[in-house]
C-alpha cells in the first residue's frame, strides 16, 4: 500500500476508489455500495476530489445509512461514479430515516421524471462547489449559498484557533484518579511544580461548562508518561493554557464547554485552544464557546461530519 497508494495509504476505501477509477475507461461508469464514509472520512478526502470531484465525478448518490448491509453495524451509501464526466452536477436521493428504503427510493426515482415539482428528500448537486471545500466532503444536502459561504469565510485555524488531540496514557487505571482521591497538597496545575493536575476526558453532555473531575498524575512535568511506551502525550506544550474542551464521541450535539487554566487535555476530550493570548483573550474564548452552540455552527459540522440528520443514540458519534 506504501508503494502504490502513497496518498491514500492511511484509509482502504480511499485506496479502492484510487484503484478502480484508474481502470475506468473515458465515459466508463463504476457502480459502488459501500460505507457511506468513504463521502466524508478526512483520509478519503484526497482520493474524493480526484475519484469522486475531479476528473471522475459522482452522477448518482443514494444516502441509504443503517440496516442495508445484511445486518453489519455500518452506514451504507450507494453511488455510480463516471471518468471524464464534465457535466459537473449529481442526482442525490437521502433514505437515511426511511425504514422502508426500497420502496420510498423507488418512488422517489419515478418521481423525478416530473420535474415542475420538487422531490422530497433528493437533491442536485453542484460538484464544483464540494471540490472547492476543506477535505472535499459530499454535503449534497446543503444549499449553494451555505456551500459558498463555508469557502468565503477563514477557518479556526486560519484565525489563530486550533483543535488539538491529548495525551492517551494506555493504562488509565495508573495515570488517573477521581480529583477526591487526591490529597489537597499533591492537586496542582499545570506548570506549578505539577504532582496531579486536572484533565479534561470528554464527559456526560454538559454544554458550556463541566466540572472537570480527573486528575492526572503530571509528576516531574509528565516525565514518566513521557518515557512510556505505550502511552502517546500530545501537545504537551499547550498543556495548562485556557481554552475550550469537546468530547471526542458523543450521542448528543457537539458539545464544547470551558477549559480553565491549568489542565491538561485527552484524546477524549480535545482542546481548543489559540494560538496567542491578548488583553481580550477571555472574552474571545467565552464567544468562541458560545458560536460553538449555535445552529449556524452545529450546520456548519454537518457538513464536515456528513451526519446529514439528527443524532441519535444509534447513529454515528
Amino acid at each position: 500500500l506504501r508503494d502504490e497508494y502513497e496518498k491514500d495509504r492511511n484509509e482502504i476505501m480511499a485506496c479502492f476508489l484510487s484503484r478502480t477509477t484508474k481502470m475506468l475507461c473515458d465515459g466508463g461508469r463504476l457502480g459502488a455500495i459501500s460505507s457511506r464514509t468513504v463521502l466524508f472520512n478526512t483520509y478519503c478526502g484526497d482520493a474524493r476530489r480526484r475519484c469522486m470531484l475531479g476528473d471522475c465525478q459522482i452522477t448518482e448518490l443514494i444516502d441509504l445509512g443503517w440496516r442495508v448491509l445484511d445486518g453489519a453495524a455500518v452506514e451504507a451509501a450507494a453511488y455510480c461514479i463516471q471518468a471524464h464526466h464534465t457535466v459537473g452536477r449529481a442526482i442525490a436521493i437521502r433514505a437515511l430515516r426511511d425504514a422502508d428504503k426500497e420502496s420510498v427510493i423507488r418512488q422517489r426515482i419515478i418521481n423525478l421524471r416530473d420535474v415542475t415539482n420538487e422531490v422530497e428528500e433528493t437533491f442536485v448537486v453542484n460538484i464544483d462547489l464540494l471540490s472547492r471545500l476543506p477535505h472535499h466532503p459530499f454535503a449534497y444536502w446543503m444549499s449553494p449559498s451555505f456551500l459558498r459561504a463555508c469557502t468565503a469565510e477563514k477557518t479556526f485555524a486560519e484565525c489563530g484557533i486550533h483543535a488539538l488531540v491529548g495525551l492517551s496514557s494506555a493504562d488509565n487505571f495508573r495515570y488517573l484518579r477521581l480529583h477526591w482521591e487526591i490529597p489537597v497538597d499533591a492537586s496542582t496545575f499545570v506548570g506549578e511544580g505539577a504532582k496531579w493536575v486536572p484533565m479534561a476526558k470528554g464527559g456526560e453532555y454538559n454544554p458550556l461548562y463541566d466540572d472537570i473531575h480527573l486528575m492526572l498524575d503530571w509528576h516531574d512535568n509528565g516525565l514518566e508518561l513521557l518515557n512510556s511506551s505505550a502511552a502517546t502525550v500530545r501537545n504537551a506544550r499547550h498543556y495548562g493554557k485556557p481554552g475550550g474542551t469537546y468530547p471526542y464521541r458523543t450521542g448528543s450535539g457537539f458539545c464544547v464547554r470551558i477549559l480553565p487554566s491549568g489542565c491538561a487535555f485527552s484524546d477524549g476530550g480535545h482542546g481548543l485552544l489559540p494560538d496567542s493570548y491578548t488583553e481580550n483573550a477571555s472574552e474571545t474564548l467565552l464567544r468562541l464557546i458560545a458560536y460553538c452552540h449555535t445552529r449556524i455552527a452545529r450546520a456548519t459540522l454537518e457538513v464536515f461530519l456528513g451526519e446529514g440528520g439528527s443524532t441519535s443514540a444509534e447513529g454515528a458519534a
